[in-house]
C-alpha cells in the first residue's frame, strides 16, 4: 500500500501517459530543424557516432522528456512541496512513458530481433535518466521548500538555484543517455556488449544512490511521519 501523502498512483499514471507524448516532441523537433540530422563527417568513428548519440539523439530526447514532465508538474502549485522521492518517482514514470512508445516504434520498424536490447536495457536507461533529472529537479526546489524568506533578492536566488540544478540534471541525464547510445551505434563486438552491461550497472548504482539521497531528504522534510509512511510502502 502506498501512503496517500507519499505517492499518488493516479498522478503517476498521468505522468506516464504524458510521457508517451514526448516522442512526438522529438519528431516535431527533427521535422522543424532537419539540418540538425546531417551527419558529422569524420575519419574517427567515435567522433561521428558520438556527435549523433549526444547531439542528435540524447539531448533532444532528454529535453522532450523534461518538457512533458514539467508540463504536468507546473500545473500543480503544490507540486514543489512534494517529497523529493515523490518527484524523482514521477519523473521516472514520465521517462517510462517515453520508453514504452519508443520501444513499440523500434519493434514495428526493426522486428523482434531488437526486442531484448530495447525492452530491457533501454527501459532501464530511460527510467534511470528520469530518476537523475527528478533528483536534480528536487534539489533545485529543496531550497525553496526550506526557506522562510521571500524577499525579491531571495526569490531571485531561489530561482537561480532551481534552474541551475534543473539544467545540470538534464545535462547529467544526457551524458548517461549519450554514452549508452554511442555504445549501441558503434559496430557490435563482445567489448561493446560488455560495456553495455557496465553502463547499465553503473546507472543502477547511481540510481540507488539517488534514491537513498531522495529518501534522506524526504526524512529531513517530513520528520518522524515519513518513517511511519515507509512502513506501509
Amino acid at each position: 500500500m502506498v501512503p496517500k501523502n507519499f505517492l499518488s498512483q493516479r498522478r503517476a499514471r498521468r505522468y506516464i501517459v504524458t510521457g508517451m507524448i514526448s516522442p512526438m516532441i522529438v519528431f516535431a523537433f527533427h521535422y522543424s530543424f532537419p539540418f540538425l540530422d546531417l551527419p558529422l563527417v569524420s575519419d574517427n568513428q567515435v567522433i561521428t557516432f558520438g556527435y549523433s548519440a549526444f547531439f542528435q539523439v540524447a539531448i533532444i530526447e532528454e529535453v522532450a522528456k523534461f518538457l512533458t514532465f514539467w508540463w504536468v508538474f507546473s500545473q500543480r502549485k503544490s507540486a514543489i512541496h512534494d517529497l523529493p522521492i515523490a518527484t524523482m518517482y514521477y519523473c521516472m514514470m514520465a521517462s517510462a512513458g517515453f520508453a514504452v512508445v519508443e520501444n513499440i516504434s523500434y519493434l514495428m520498424n526493426y522486428g523482434d530481433q531488437v526486442l531484448f536490447t530495447r525492452a530491457v536495457s533501454a527501459i532501464v536507461l530511460h527510467m534511470i535518466t528520469g530518476l537523475i533529472m527528478g533528483y536534480y529537479i528536487q534539489m533545485g526546489f529543496s531550497k525553496i521548500m526550506m526557506s522562510e524568506k521571500y524577499s525579491i533578492k531571495e526569490i531571485f536566488k531561489m530561482n537561480f538555484h532551481k534552474w541551475r540544478h534543473i539544467i545540470f540534471g538534464i545535462t547529467m541525464a544526457t551524458i548517461v543517455h549519450g554514452i549508452y547510445d554511442l555504445n549501441l551505434f558503434l559496430p557490435l563486438n563482445i567489448y561493446a556488449e560488455l560495456f553495455l552491461f557496465v553502463i547499465l550497472f553503473f546507472s543502477l548504482f547511481l540510481g540507488k544512490f539517488m534514491i537513498s539521497e531522495g529518501i534522506r531528504l524526504s526524512k529531513n522534510l517530513r520528520g518522524k511521519n515519513f518513517n511511519k509512511d515507509l512502513e506501509h510502502f
